[in-house]
């Protein structure tokens, strides 16, 4: 019996293990999460108390901050939005049982012998201290308000590569002509050193300067100013109803792409702008000292355009064709004798927007004198992005280079190209060596895969939990009537809270990962004054 077990435990490791080294590679190039400073949870648990007051007839202000700490889970998510996978396979051209989706290791100057598999574990750390102000102008207009949220962000973003080398390929040269003139030894042994593009080999003399993976990386900054003008349709003891414009300044920072897994505060320099509800409805209450309202929030805005640069892949050649080697030639078609890497190129300077961006906020508040405790969903959604390049490729300059020797057999530099060369470098293909017949083929701006560097739909869900207190005036006074009688004083509050954000899945398009944002786990201290 236990010799059974063992034999199915065995096949069914074997099985995953198959199924790994099948999965095809495919994802984005850019990892784009919802901005730090879209969250209505953290605007609204706590403070609810103290703003749309419906029975104050002058202005009124409300103050607080929020230091939080968010940390990202559920790694091999992420991991599958950029790659469809956590796990690489690396070899080299001569590897032996070479897997057919496996990167080929001799574009990043490591052996043709070369064999590695690498987990992915990336990881996000957020740590911000929010800084939100309210204030009611009820003296002016009955209802009306403006709120300003500023989160100050330090963030850490950490690719995780683990690598496991089953051969470095020390002892197998670049055959004569491959790489350059004469056999050259690689001088990496490890695909995550290849990453960090510290390094040159061959005719490639120069280093790659986008999409590197160089551990981890971290910024800090205000991340998007947002600014909220509202007007409360109906406010009454039992509730309030109202919309309001939304604006948000982008003071983050402007994504370079020169890493792949690039850290970014804010929304990536858009400006914002948009409509939103909120409402509160008063659905229980007893003795005058306790309440159980339900509160709903919804928001749409508009991303406008936004100058980024971005890291593309061919659209003949697949996921990953950005790492491929280009050859470089002279305006008479003559190949130079340089190779670059495909990727200094595909990283061009190009104009990012959204149609449109939306969060749902549905929460129970329940008080009791001056306790406070919040509890409810919250949900984001944005729309696929829109890319328009502002750069181009040089014409009739770059070709694939693919598995191409550099140098012909009587030592002059070889112009053949081959423009069918992917990631995996064809090696299993019956077309592998096959050169272009009309070699070169050039490569120009119109063979870019924009979707390729442009993130899809993304959707996350929450659940979150706030529990505060208020310090009242008076002490024998009813939580409610400490609320409404802050004209004649004011109420300090704190409170601390937690939530969990579990990343969506997208259906509608098979072909790229179905997950393709982060979770993440929150917690929170907020501490405020309100007075008038």
């Amino acid at each position: 019996m236990k010799k059974l077990i063992t034999l199915i435990l065995v096949l069914l490791s074997f099985s995953r293990m198959h199924a790994m080294e099948n999965e095809i590679l495919q994802g984005v190039s850019f990892f784009s999460p919802r901005s730090q400073s879209v969250d209505a949870v953290r605007y609204q648990v706590g403070w609810h108390p103290y703003i749309h007051r419906y029975d104050h007839k002058s202005w009124y202000i409300t103050t607080q901050i929020t230091p939080e700490f968010k940390t990202s889970f559920r790694s091999n998510r992420i991991a599958q939005a950029l790659f469809g996978t956590n796990k690489l396979f690396v070899s080299g051209s001569q590897a032996t049982n070479r897997n057919e989706n496996a990167i080929l290791a001799d574009y990043f100057g490591l052996s043709p012998a070369f064999q590695s598999e690498v987990t992915l574990k990336p990881e996000i750390k957020n740590i911000l201290f929010t800084f939100s102000g309210y204030f009611g102008f009820d003296q002016w207009i009955k209802g009306l308000y403006l709120a300003i949220h500023a989160p100050a962000v330090w963030t850490k973003w950490n690719f995780k590569m683990e690598e496991a080398i089953a051969d470095n390929g020390a002892n197998t040269t670049f055959p004569a002509s491959y790489m350059a003139t004469a056999a050259i030894t690689p001088i990496l042994g490890s695909f995550v050193s290849a990453l960090k593009g510290t390094h040159t080999f061959g005719q490639m003399t120069e280093k790659m300067a986008f999409g590197k993976v160089c551990g981890s990386q971290s910024k800090w900054g205000l991340s998007d100013l947002l600014i909220i003008l509202g007007y409360d349709i109906v406010s009454r003891e039992h509730g309030y109803a109202g919309l309001n414009l939304r604006v948000a300044a982008p003071t983050g920072n402007r994504p370079k792409s020169i890493v792949l897994f690039e850290p970014v505060v804010g929304n990536g320099k858009h400006w914002e702008l948009g409509l939103g509800f909120s409402g509160r409805v008063l659905i229980w209450e007893a003795d005058g000292e306790q309440e159980l309202s339900f509160f709903a929030d919804a928001n749409f805005t508009h991303l406008f355009k936004a100058r980024q640069t971005r890291s593309f892949d061919f659209c003949a050649n697949g996921f990953g064709s950005r790492y491929i080697l280009l050859k470089e030639f002279d305006t008479d078609e003559n190949y130079t004798g340089k190779l670059i890497p495909a990727i200094n190129k595909t990283s061009l300077c190009c104009k990012v927007s959204v149609d449109i961006q939306f969060e749902l906020l549905a929460m129970f508040g329940y008080t009791y004198k001056g306790f406070v405790f919040d509890a409810g969903y919250n949900a984001w959604i944005r729309s696929k992005e829109r890319i328009a390049l502002r750069e181009c490729i040089a014409d009739r300059t770059y070709a694939l280079k693919g598995i191409q020797d550099v140098v012909t057999g009587v030592g002059e530099l070889s112009p053949l190209t081959q423009s069918t060369a992917t990631l995996h470098g064809n090696v299993f293909s019956e077309q592998a060596a096959v050169v272009d017949a009309n070699s070169p083929v050039f490569i120009s701006t119109s063979d870019l895969d924009l979707r390729s560097a442009a993130s899809p739909m993304v959707l996350t869900h929450k659940l979150f939990a706030h529990i505060g207190y208020g310090w009242q005036n008076d002490e024998t006074d009813s939580y409610d009537h400490a609320r409404r009688s802050l004209g004649e004083g004011w109420v300090p509050y704190l409170g601390l809270g937690t939530s969990v954000e579990f990343e969506g899945i997208n259906t509608s398009n098979t072909e790229k990962p179905n997950r393709n944002t982060l979770s993440q786990w929150a917690f929170w201290l907020k501490g405020g004054i309100a007075f008038s």
